[in-house]
């Protein structure tokens, strides 16, 4: 089970992370179109 909970919380920091960085992307491309 605690592999499982690793591989979840690994995938949420991953998310977390990823979710900001594709906001970042996205406002970059708008504000240098």
């Amino acid at each position: 089970m605690a592999a499982i909970w690793s591989c979840a919380m690994k995938g949420i920091i991953l998310w977390l992370m990823g979710v900001p960085l594709i906001v970042i992307i996205l406002l970059y491309m708008f504000v240098f179109d």
